[in-house]
């Protein structure tokens, strides 16, 4: 086949899905077809340093298991499987790799400086996929915390207030130290800090929605809701913190909601709405006896 043929047909798998990790794997099945024909063995791998970031065979999984090595493992690994042939996949920028070809019979019949090319255009090729799902993940999660941004968050709570069930929402604000921010009590850091509590609990699912801000949404009930806010006041005693029932919330007006509470919150206040009991434990307990009764001394 030649080189033109394989394009148009690359370019006929693009234009039915959108560029991604799926497009990258019809790739590479395509790619394994012409390199090592119908019944070839063929394994593409791509890293970014250590990390896997790509990874496509056609032998079994636990065969395939023996080619998720560094680079500098493959010529050993060769040696081991030596009906193997490697070609390095090393000229791509942001990622390299290899693919591994055993056992091939019949293939794609290309001289070998063909075959240079044609492993050119297929990197090309994944790499625009690769980078498409990178981007994709970066408009979605928050690139510090690592958290789901806003736009997940207003999804999530809509799924919540349309169901009609019971759902809590808690926004925690942290101070902005902008004369010192990249120290252990940076903003950012404080909200990784937070960010590592949340991604360890289980049902529970924490957004950073403002550079300052991170929202907690839970099912279920209240107490709950008030076990994670006092472990933030624990963690965190000087973060500003909201908490209100989703019930009777309109999907369209969460946003606003947060933004109208947060602004009459001062630095290391707690906010609760009047619909949502009072949480009977004994850091507020303690607050309110030494303080104003809102948590802030």
């Amino acid at each position: 086949m030649q080189i033109t043929s394989i394009i148009k047909k690359l370019k006929e798998l693009a234009e039915k899905s959108p560029a991604g990790e799926e497009l990258a794997m019809e790739a590479a099945a395509m790619l394994s077809l012409l390199m090592a024909g119908q019944d070839g063995r063929c394994t593409i791998h791509l890293l970014r340093g250590d990390t896997t970031v790509f990874f496509y065979s056609s032998l079994p999984d636990d065969e395939a298991g023996f080619w998720r090595c560094p680079l500098p493992a493959v010529e050993e690994r060769c040696r081991i499987r030596n009906d193997s042939r490697a070609f390095v996949l090393s000229d791509m920028g942001k990622y390299e790799g290899f693919l591994i070809l055993e056992e091939s019979q019949g293939g794609s019949g290309l001289a070998s400086e063909d075959t240079e090319n044609l492993l050119w255009i297929f990197q090309l090729f994944w790499c625009t996929c690769l980078l498409a799902d990178e981007s994709e993940k970066n408009f979605f999660t928050d690139p510090v915390t690592e958290l789901p941004g806003i736009a997940v968050f207003k999804q999530a709570a809509s799924r919540i207030i349309a169901s009609g069930q019971e759902g809590y929402l808690v926004v925690a604000r942290v101070p902005v130290y902008l004369e010192r921010p990249y120290s252990e009590n940076s903003m950012d850091c404080r909200l990784q800090e937070l960010a590592g509590y949340f991604r360890e609990k289980e049902g529970i699912t924490a957004y950073r929605i403002a550079a300052d801000m991170i929202a907690i949404l839970t099912d279920g009930e209240k107490g709950t809701a008030l076990d994670h806010m006092q472990k933030i006041m624990l963690l965190l005693p000087e973060t500003s913190l909201f908490l209100t029932s989703l019930v009777h919330m309109e999907k369209e007006k969460v946003l606003t909601k947060i933004q109208e509470e947060m602004g009459k919150l001062g630095e290391g206040s707690t906010g609760i709405e009047t619909s949502c009991p009072g949480p009977r434990l004994p850091i507020f307990i303690k607050d309110r006896n030494k303080g104003d009764g809102n948590g802030k001394n």
